[in-house]
C-alpha cells in the first residue's frame, strides 16, 4: 500500500512539474492574452493545464494548450518583468478562465502566436476542455497542423460575448495543395463577412473557394414518363454530400466538374443559356421551381468567415425537356419512383431545423431511404 502511495505521488509531482513546464514556456503568450482582453485590468494568471496537443510540420509544429486561468489582485501593465506567480495574489471570488492557446514553432525562430479562444465556465469540467479532448479531432479539413476548436453550443452565437476570441486563421492555396495560416484577427474587428450558424473555431477562409457564403445548387429533377414518375440519381454516388442526387456550385462559381462532365454540361446549358445572367436565372428559379430550402448549412470545412449555402429545389424536366434517357454506360439514371417517396426526398434531403444535410440512398426496389 505504501509503494502505491509512493507511486501515486510521484506521478502528482510529476505532474505538476510538467504543468509548471507548459506554464513556463507560455508566460509571453498569457502576457499576450491579457493584453488583447484589457491590459487596463487585472491580470488573469495561470493556475493549472488541462492538456496540450503538438501537431508536427515541415520544419515546425503547431501546439495547443488548454489551461485554466484565475483572476489575480495584480493589473496586467505592471507586471511585464515581474514573476507573476509569487507576486499576484487571486481575486476573491473569481471565476476561472479557460482558455486555447495556439503557437507556432519554428527551430531558432521567434514563436508566432495563432490564437487564444477563452470562455468563463465554472463547471469542474469546462465543456471547452471536454469538447477538444482528443487531439486529432482537432485538425481542420485535411490539413494536419490547421487547428480548429471546437466551441460549446452556448458560446458559438455571435452576440453571446466572450472574454477573447481569436481563432487560427488558414486558407486552402491549390496550386501548392497546401494550407497557408497566420495569426487570428477578433472577427468582431475585421471587414470579413460573419457565419450566419456562429463561431466556428477557425477564421479565414478555409478550404471553402470564396469569403461569405459559397452557394451549391441541389437540384430534384424529375419528370413524368408515359405516366410513371422518375427521378435522376447518380448509380454508386461518392457525391461529396453522401446522397445520390446531383449538386452544382451555383452558376457564378461554375469553375469545376462535382460529379461528372456528362451531368455537369447538361445542367450547365439548362441553367446558363436558358437565362441572359445569374440574377435572372435566380429570379426565374425562384419563380418557377419549388424551393425547398435556401439557406447555410454546417459543413466540415466551414469557417467563421465562409460558409456553405445550399439552394434544395425540385425541377420539373416534363415541362422544360432537357434531360433525356441517359445512355446504359452512364453514371446516371432515371429511376422510378412514386409521389410519397419524392416527397420524402423533399422533407428529408436536408434537416431544415439543425441546418444539415441528409444521407439518402436507394434500395433494389427503388425505395430512397435515409442511410444509417
Amino acid at each position: 500500500m505504501k509503494y502505491l502511495f509512493f507511486l501515486a505521488l510521484v506521478a502528482l509531482v510529476s505532474s505538476s512539474h510538467q504543468d509548471q513546464r507548459t506554464i513556463n514556456d507560455l508566460r509571453d503568450a498569457i502576457l499576450e492574452l491579457n493584453d488583447r482582453m484589457d491590459p487596463h485590468t487585472h491580470f488573469y494568471k495561470p493556475s493549472d493545464v488541462s492538456h496540450s496537443c503538438t501537431f508536427p510540420g515541415d520544419g515546425f509544429n503547431v501546439s495547443v494548450t488548454f489551461l485554466s486561468l484565475m483572476e489575480s489582485l495584480c493589473f496586467t501593465e505592471l507586471i511585464r518583468n515581474r514573476p507573476y506567480d509569487d507576486y499576484c495574489p487571486s481575486a476573491d471570488n473569481a471565476k476561472p478562465l479557460r482558455c486555447a492557446i495556439i503557437i507556432l514553432r519554428r527551430k531558432g525562430k521567434r514563436e508566432v502566436r495563432l490564437g487564444y479562444i477563452c470562455d468563463q465556465d465554472e463547471n469542474p469540467s469546462p465543456a471547452l476542455f471536454r469538447l477538444n479532448k482528443n487531439c486529432s479531432d482537432l485538425k481542420y479539413d485535411t490539413s494536419e497542423v490547421t487547428v480548429q476548436i471546437k466551441i460549446p453550443s452556448e458560446d458559438q452565437p455571435w452576440k453571446h460575448s466572450l472574454p477573447l476570441y481569436m481563432p487560427m486563421k488558414c486558407k486552402w492555396i491549390e496550386y501548392t495543395d497546401s494550407f497557408t495560416f497566420s495569426e487570428g484577427k477578433t472577427p468582431s474587428e475585421d471587414d470579413n463577412p460573419r457565419n450566419p450558424l456562429g463561431r466556428q473555431g477557425i477564421a479565414g477562409r478555409g478550404k471553402l473557394p470564396h469569403l461569405g457564403a459559397n452557394a451549391v445548387l441541389i437540384p430534384i429533377i424529375v419528370r413524368e414518363n408515359d405516366g410513371q414518375l422518375q427521378v435522376v440519381i447518380e448509380k454508386n454516388s461518392k457525391a461529396p454530400f453522401g446522397f445520390p442526387l446531383p449538386w452544382v456550385p451555383y452558376p457564378r462559381y461554375f469553375y469545376y466538374d462535382p460529379f461528372g462532365r456528362e451531368l455537369t454540361r447538361s445542367l450547365h446549358k439548362m441553367w446558363l443559356t436558358m437565362y441572359e445572367t445569374d440574377e435572372h436565372f435566380y429570379y426565374t428559379t425562384t419563380l418557377e421551381q419549388e424551393i425547398i430550402y435556401n439557406g447555410p448549412i454546417h459543413d466540415k470545412r466551414n469557417t467563421d468567415h465562409a460558409w456553405m449555402y445550399a439552394r434544395l429545389f425540385v425541377v420539373d424536366d416534363s415541362k422544360y425537356k432537357f434531360m433525356t434517357d441517359f445512355p446504359p454506360d452512364s453514371r446516371f439514371s432515371w429511376r422510378n419512383i412514386t409521389e410519397q417517396y419524392l416527397t420524402f426526398m423533399k422533407t428529408s434531403l436536408i434537416d431544415v431545423e439543425g441546418k444539415r444535410l441528409q444521407t439518402l440512398s436507394f434500395t433494389s426496389n427503388s425505395h430512397a431511404t435515409l442511410a444509417k
